[in-house]
Protein backbone atom coordinates (compact mmCIF):
# COMPACT_ATOMS: atom_id res chain seq x y z
CA UNK A 1 0.00 0.00 0.00
CA UNK A 2 1.27 3.21 -1.22
CA UNK A 3 0.01 6.32 0.18
CA UNK A 4 0.03 10.04 -0.11
CA UNK A 5 0.05 12.25 3.21
CA UNK A 6 0.61 15.72 3.99
CA UNK A 7 0.71 15.94 7.54
CA UNK A 8 1.92 20.04 7.52
CA UNK A 9 -0.47 20.06 4.23
CA UNK A 10 3.19 21.13 2.51
CA UNK A 11 3.65 19.68 -0.84
CA UNK A 12 7.29 19.28 0.35
CA UNK A 13 6.07 16.07 2.55
CA UNK A 14 5.16 12.51 1.18
CA UNK A 15 4.64 9.68 3.27
CA UNK A 16 5.50 6.33 1.93
CA UNK A 17 4.41 2.50 3.43
CA UNK A 18 6.72 0.49 2.36
CA UNK A 19 6.62 -3.59 1.23
CA UNK A 20 6.32 -4.35 4.59
CA UNK A 21 3.46 -2.62 6.41
CA UNK A 22 5.09 -1.46 9.54
CA UNK A 23 7.81 0.34 7.19
CA UNK A 24 6.87 3.46 6.62
CA UNK A 25 8.79 6.52 4.94
CA UNK A 26 8.48 10.22 5.70
CA UNK A 27 10.17 11.88 2.81
CA UNK A 28 10.28 15.65 2.81
CA UNK A 29 12.89 18.05 0.55
CA UNK A 30 14.41 21.65 1.29
CA UNK A 31 11.96 24.44 1.99
CA UNK A 32 12.89 27.82 3.05
CA UNK A 33 11.63 27.82 6.04
CA UNK A 34 11.86 24.64 7.22
CA UNK A 35 13.82 23.94 9.78
CA UNK A 36 10.73 25.06 12.44
CA UNK A 37 8.35 22.33 10.48
CA UNK A 38 10.93 19.68 10.03
CA UNK A 39 11.42 19.32 13.60
CA UNK A 40 7.40 20.00 14.30
CA UNK A 41 7.00 16.55 11.79
CA UNK A 42 9.83 15.10 13.83
CA UNK A 43 7.95 15.80 17.38
CA UNK A 44 4.51 14.54 15.79
CA UNK A 45 5.28 11.52 13.45
CA UNK A 46 7.77 10.79 16.03
CA UNK A 47 10.08 8.79 13.86
CA UNK A 48 12.89 6.51 15.12
CA UNK A 49 15.35 7.31 12.53
CA UNK A 50 15.81 10.49 10.28
CA UNK A 51 18.54 9.68 6.99
CA UNK A 52 19.43 12.38 5.31
CA UNK A 53 20.91 12.34 1.77
CA UNK A 54 22.96 14.24 0.34
CA UNK A 55 26.63 14.77 -0.84
CA UNK A 56 29.72 15.05 1.64
CA UNK A 57 29.98 18.74 2.88
CA UNK A 58 26.41 19.68 1.85
CA UNK A 59 24.38 20.94 4.78
CA UNK A 60 20.75 19.51 4.03
CA UNK A 61 18.75 22.10 6.26
CA UNK A 62 19.84 26.10 4.52
CA UNK A 63 20.28 27.31 8.26
CA UNK A 64 22.82 25.36 10.10
CA UNK A 65 21.26 26.06 13.51
CA UNK A 66 18.61 24.06 12.28
CA UNK A 67 20.92 21.21 13.44
CA UNK A 68 21.79 21.76 17.27
CA UNK A 69 25.62 20.90 18.03
CA UNK A 70 26.29 21.91 21.28
CA UNK A 71 26.20 18.55 22.63
CA UNK A 72 23.58 18.44 25.73
CA UNK A 73 22.36 22.27 24.84
CA UNK A 74 18.80 22.33 23.76
CA UNK A 75 17.95 24.40 21.06
CA UNK A 76 14.14 25.83 20.32
CA UNK A 77 11.97 25.79 17.57
CA UNK A 78 8.56 27.46 18.28
CA UNK A 79 7.43 25.17 21.47
CA UNK A 80 10.08 21.93 20.59
CA UNK A 81 13.33 22.01 22.48
CA UNK A 82 15.78 19.83 20.26
CA UNK A 83 18.90 18.61 22.20
CA UNK A 84 22.17 16.39 20.53
CA UNK A 85 22.76 13.79 23.34
CA UNK A 86 25.33 12.19 21.51
CA UNK A 87 27.66 12.85 18.52
CA UNK A 88 29.74 10.04 16.88
CA UNK A 89 31.37 9.32 13.30
CA UNK A 90 28.27 6.77 12.85
CA UNK A 91 25.50 8.11 14.10
CA UNK A 92 23.59 11.77 16.06
CA UNK A 93 20.92 11.17 18.55
CA UNK A 94 18.63 13.76 19.67
CA UNK A 95 16.29 14.13 22.26
CA UNK A 96 13.09 15.74 21.45
CA UNK A 97 10.44 17.71 23.94
CA UNK A 98 7.40 19.14 23.00
CA UNK A 99 6.20 22.77 25.60
CA UNK A 100 2.73 21.83 25.18
CA UNK A 101 2.12 18.35 26.32
CA UNK A 102 5.78 17.67 28.32
CA UNK A 103 6.23 14.61 25.78
CA UNK A 104 10.30 13.92 25.30
CA UNK A 105 11.05 11.66 22.32
CA UNK A 106 14.84 10.00 21.28
CA UNK A 107 15.27 10.58 17.60
CA UNK A 108 18.64 8.70 15.87
CA UNK A 109 19.99 10.44 12.76
CA UNK A 110 22.20 8.84 10.23
CA UNK A 111 23.69 10.35 6.99
CA UNK A 112 24.21 8.85 3.51
CA UNK A 113 26.55 10.26 1.09
CA UNK A 114 27.76 7.74 -0.92
CA UNK A 115 26.49 9.25 -4.21
CA UNK A 116 27.55 10.28 -7.83
CA UNK A 117 26.75 13.22 -8.84
CA UNK A 118 24.37 11.89 -10.80
CA UNK A 119 22.80 10.45 -7.85
CA UNK A 120 23.78 6.98 -8.33
CA UNK A 121 25.13 4.84 -5.70
CA UNK A 122 29.47 4.96 -5.27
CA UNK A 123 29.40 2.19 -3.22
CA UNK A 124 25.77 -0.17 -3.22
CA UNK A 125 27.63 -2.06 -0.07
CA UNK A 126 27.69 1.14 2.30
CA UNK A 127 23.85 0.78 1.81
CA UNK A 128 23.13 -2.51 2.41
CA UNK A 129 25.19 -1.53 5.49
CA UNK A 130 23.12 1.21 6.32
CA UNK A 131 19.93 -1.09 6.07
CA UNK A 132 21.05 -3.22 8.86
CA UNK A 133 21.83 -0.41 11.27
CA UNK A 134 18.64 1.45 10.55
CA UNK A 135 16.54 -2.34 10.76
CA UNK A 136 18.85 -2.62 14.18
CA UNK A 137 17.70 0.89 15.72
CA UNK A 138 14.02 0.19 14.81
CA UNK A 139 14.16 -2.88 16.35
CA UNK A 140 15.48 -1.34 19.56
CA UNK A 141 13.04 1.84 19.64
CA UNK A 142 9.89 -1.07 18.67
CA UNK A 143 9.98 -0.32 14.65
CA UNK A 144 8.78 3.67 13.79
CA UNK A 145 8.86 5.09 11.16
CA UNK A 146 12.07 5.76 8.85
CA UNK A 147 12.57 10.14 8.04
CA UNK A 148 13.95 10.59 4.84
CA UNK A 149 15.33 14.37 3.99
CA UNK A 150 16.33 14.82 0.77
CA UNK A 151 17.09 17.88 -0.91
CA UNK A 152 17.47 17.02 -4.58
CA UNK A 153 13.43 17.08 -5.54
CA UNK A 154 13.54 13.27 -3.96
CA UNK A 155 15.74 11.25 -6.61
CA UNK A 156 17.63 9.99 -3.68
CA UNK A 157 14.80 8.96 -1.90
CA UNK A 158 13.30 7.18 -4.62
CA UNK A 159 16.19 5.18 -5.18
CA UNK A 160 16.91 4.39 -1.32
CA UNK A 161 12.84 3.57 -0.88
CA UNK A 162 13.16 1.08 -4.21
CA UNK A 163 16.34 -0.51 -2.95
CA UNK A 164 14.57 -1.03 0.78
CA UNK A 165 11.63 -2.37 -0.73
CA UNK A 166 13.77 -4.71 -3.01
CA UNK A 167 15.56 -6.46 -0.14
CA UNK A 168 12.26 -6.73 2.05
CA UNK A 169 10.28 -9.05 -0.58
CA UNK A 170 13.57 -10.66 -1.59
CA UNK A 171 13.25 -11.63 2.24
CA UNK A 172 9.46 -12.58 2.03
CA UNK A 173 9.32 -14.01 -1.62
CA UNK A 174 13.13 -15.26 -3.11
CA UNK A 175 12.36 -12.85 -5.97
CA UNK A 176 14.17 -9.66 -6.89
CA UNK A 177 12.05 -7.00 -9.28
CA UNK A 178 13.49 -3.96 -9.71
CA UNK A 179 10.91 -2.56 -12.28
CA UNK A 180 8.10 -3.62 -9.61
CA UNK A 181 10.33 -1.88 -6.97
CA UNK A 182 10.95 1.26 -8.89
CA UNK A 183 6.96 1.36 -10.03
CA UNK A 184 6.13 1.37 -6.58
CA UNK A 185 7.97 4.59 -5.37
CA UNK A 186 7.16 6.40 -8.70
CA UNK A 187 3.12 5.77 -8.33
CA UNK A 188 3.28 7.65 -5.16
CA UNK A 189 6.24 10.14 -6.74
CA UNK A 190 5.39 10.44 -9.85
CA UNK A 191 8.20 12.99 -10.55
CA UNK A 192 10.86 11.07 -9.38
CA UNK A 193 13.30 10.61 -11.98
CA UNK A 194 15.14 7.46 -12.19
CA UNK A 195 17.83 6.49 -14.86
CA UNK A 196 19.55 3.80 -16.38
CA UNK A 197 22.43 3.88 -13.67
CA UNK A 198 19.72 3.54 -10.88
CA UNK A 199 17.86 0.34 -11.95
CA UNK A 200 21.80 -0.66 -12.37
CA UNK A 201 22.39 0.10 -8.79
CA UNK A 202 19.27 -1.48 -7.68
CA UNK A 203 20.84 -5.10 -9.14
CA UNK A 204 23.88 -3.85 -7.33
CA UNK A 205 22.67 -3.68 -3.62
CA UNK A 206 20.70 -6.63 -4.00
CA UNK A 207 23.77 -8.55 -5.10
CA UNK A 208 26.04 -7.30 -2.06
CA UNK A 209 22.92 -8.24 -0.18
CA UNK A 210 22.27 -11.52 -0.94
CA UNK A 211 26.22 -12.22 -0.99
CA UNK A 212 25.91 -10.58 2.74
CA UNK A 213 22.82 -13.19 3.18
CA UNK A 214 24.74 -14.45 6.33
CA UNK A 215 25.48 -11.44 8.14
CA UNK A 216 21.98 -9.90 7.45
CA UNK A 217 20.09 -12.83 8.15
CA UNK A 218 18.18 -10.41 10.69
CA UNK A 219 17.14 -7.71 8.16
CA UNK A 220 12.87 -7.91 7.54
Amino acid sequence: MWLNFHPLRSKALTLLHGYNRQDKFIVCKETSDQAEKFWKLVAERKPAVIVTLDEPGVLCLQDASAWPSELNSATSFGNIAVTLTLDSIERKNYSIETVYNDETIDVHHLTFSSWNDNHTLIDAKELVDLFQLINSIRSEERVRDILLFDRNELTRSGVFCSMWNLVSRYNVEKKVDVFRAVKDVKDTLPNLQINIENYQDCYLCMKEYMASCSIYANFS
